[in-house]
């Protein structure tokens, strides 16, 4: 009976820990194990399982620009509006503005080579369902540079 459990635990370790070398070894390969849509609507609010082991630059990046947009501080994204015209960024302020984030989720992490779009479910202060909020980045060396911001209202 000892000899059968200690069988046991050392093959749920094995497995543990082969798993986890598995996951850090395609850190940069695979980000995202898997995404799937609790709900299964037409616009699915998707969740993803992220590996443990990935690089969070580009989300630091991104959820740092959140949290500002959370405490009311809208001209961080006035960088990232510099293609559009006046009256299009003014619009996208203003309604950074009204509606505020009140919080947020990775939906999507999708990456093509130097090229990365995270795409996050954000809840706003006036509405209580989700909404998509992505960051564009492109990538320098070994540093994740956010280049665009979109979002819908």
């Amino acid at each position: 009976m000892k000899r059968i459990l200690l069988l046991a635990i050392l093959s749920v370790v094995a497995a543990c820990t082969a798993t986890a070398a598995y996951l850090f070894v395609v850190r940069e390969t695979r980000p995202v194990i898997a995404c799937y849509d609790p709900d299964n609507n037409i616009r699915s609010r998707t969740r993803c399982i992220l590996n443990p082991f990935r690089y969070y630059i580009a989300e630091e990046k991104a959820e740092e620009v959140l949290l500002k947009l959370k405490y009311g501080q809208t001209q961080i994204l006035i960088p990232f509006f510099e293609h559009l015209e006046q009256d299009n960024m003014d619009h996208i302020l203003e309604n950074e503005s009204k509606y505020r984030v009140k919080s947020w989720r990775i939906g999507e992490w999708t990456q093509n080579g130097d090229e990365l779009n995270l795409m996050y479910w954000v809840k706003r202060e006036n509405y209580d369902w989700e909404e998509e909020v992505r960051f564009y980045f492109s990538r320098n060396t070994s540093d994740w540079n956010l280049v665009s911001y979109s979002a819908i209202y």
